[in-house]
């Protein structure tokens, strides 16, 4: 376009070249803000996994143990006494019948004033739910279902009751109750115990059930019921009844590790944890612990507390005490298969314990080792069987070593210093002797005196 006089108007040329960039840059804009906007609606993988962790209450947490696991040790999934929940209901095997049940039930209702029929209006509402708990579907009837957990409920709280005040039938095993108790297809929703609870007037209507002092309760009187085995370190720990979906998650969730412990039982993220293990790969071996005292110099120790609260520093591995018997072998199995079929809802850490017990114990000399310390006290036949206690805890089981990843790259590199190797040769080979340490001694100080007499008869003559 031009003037008048024929010149071109630089200045609308100037003008629309500028708008065409102010176009351009405002589309570029408009562009990134929506790539902004849609990346906003993606959301990484283990924030994804992480509110499937919040909702797990709609998931299903007591599980048939997988094919995998069961034909490895299928006796260690299978109750030996009761039957509690539909999977081994109607097993004519087991002693205690559903008139002891009955009977249980009665006993409970005459003696505790619990409302049945307010409890089964409150059941009847939550049977959904109480159905959603089972990996396997379960095929009763509505009305059968409520009296089988009716039964099974008060059943578990009498037995509480009993081993409490020490009155259980003789005919009846009742460390093997306990222990079917924590088998984890031998399970019911911990919220039909909390109702029953509920029912005799709360936490103070238990405490007078189970003849309680003012500071009891009722998650602190169910494990001190359940540990038989002396695996809890703390009885009374920050679990709400609201975080328990059966008896032997409870179990789990008190074994949670000192150490790894943020802000009580808070939620944690574990899938972005394991993400970040698998791109930074870490070992999920150590040593057997006789060589780690003999190449090394690692001292171990017995510590108080939970299983899994192992520690390591300045060359001491404080190990917490675990008795090798049947009994908690059972247990172990049951909480790997939990893990194994809960994650990523739960941590494998029981998982990683015995991968990492199994580390330190390859023969019966580490066994021997852990035995002398304090740390292990065998029940089983032969230091055979405590040897391969822990690579017998269903070995296909997948590791996550998160909670104890810290310890072992510490213990790694502490078994790898040289001057760690020097010491212990010197321990092993030179002061193992007591007599050749006094011989040792004898000439130092022999030494030592030489020494002083050559520097006090140089001292003397220079004098002169």
């Amino acid at each position: 376009m031009a003037t008048g006089n024929g010149v071109p108007d630089i200045m609308e040329e100037n003008v629309d070249s500028s708008s065409v960039h102010d176009n351009r840059e405002a589309s570029w804009i408009r562009e990134l803000r929506g790539n902004i906007q849609a990346a906003s609606i993606w959301t990484p993988p283990w924030e994804n996994q992480e509110q499937a962790r919040e909702e797990s209450t709609t998931n299903p947490s007591i599980f048939s143990v997988p094919a995998s696991f069961r034909e490895q040790s299928p006796e260690r999934y299978q109750p030996k006494v009761v039957a509690i929940g539909p999977y081994h209901r109607g097993n004519s095997k087991l002693l205690i019948e559903n008139k002891v049940k009955m009977w249980c039930v009665n006993r409970f209702i005459s003696r505790h004033s619990l409302n049945l029929q307010q409890w089964l209006l409150d059941m009847t509402s939550r049977e959904k739910e109480a159905r959603s708990y089972y990996s396997e579907d379960v095929s009763m009837d509505s009305r059968s279902f409520l009296e089988m957990l009716l039964l099974d409920g008060c059943f578990i709280l009498m037995a509480f009751k009993a081993m409490e005040s020490l009155t259980f039938d003789p005919k009846w095993p009742s460390d093997q109750i306990m222990l079917d108790l924590l088998v984890l297809e031998n399970q019911i929703p911990f919220f039909v115990l909390v109702l029953l609870c509920n029912g005799i007037g709360g936490e103070e209507g238990f405490r007078k059930f189970a003849e309680l002092d003012d500071a009891g309760t009722f998650i602190h009187y169910v494990l001190r019921s359940l540990d038989q085995t002396h695996m809890i370190g703390n009885l009374n720990p920050s679990i709400l009844r609201e975080q328990v979906l059966h008896l032997l998650h409870l179990f789990r969730l008190s074994l949670h590790p000192s150490t790894f412990e943020r802000g009580g039982f808070e939620t944690i993220n574990v899938a972005k944890q394991n993400i970040i293990a698998q791109i930074f790969r870490t070992p999920t071996c150590v040593p057997s612990a006789t060589e780690l005292q003999y190449w090394s110099a690692v001292k171990f120790k017995k510590h108080s507390g939970g299983i899994l609260d192992i520690s390591f520093c300045n060359g001491v591995m404080k190990i917490p005490f675990l008795e090798i018997n049947d009994g908690n072998q059972t247990i172990l199995h049951n909480l790997i298969a939990f893990e194994q079929c809960y994650h990523p809802h739960v941590e494998r850490h029981v998982t990683t314990y015995a991968a990492f017990m199994n580390c330190l114990i390859n023969k019966e000399g580490d066994a021997g080792l852990l035995e002398r310390r304090g740390i292990l006290l065998n029940r089983l036949p032969t230091s055979n069987d405590a040897a391969f206690f822990f690579s017998k805890l269903s070995p296909t089981a997948k590791v996550s070593p998160i909670y104890l990843k810290s310890l072992i790259d510490e213990v790694n590199r502490y078994h790898k210093k040289k001057r760690h190797r020097w010491c212990a040769d010197l321990k092993l080979n030179h002061f193992s002797n007591p007599r050749l340490i006094m011989s040792v001694l004898a000439a130092t100080v022999l030494l030592i005196l030489t020494f002083m007499q050559t520097y006090y008869s140089a001292l003397g003559w220079y004098h002169r």
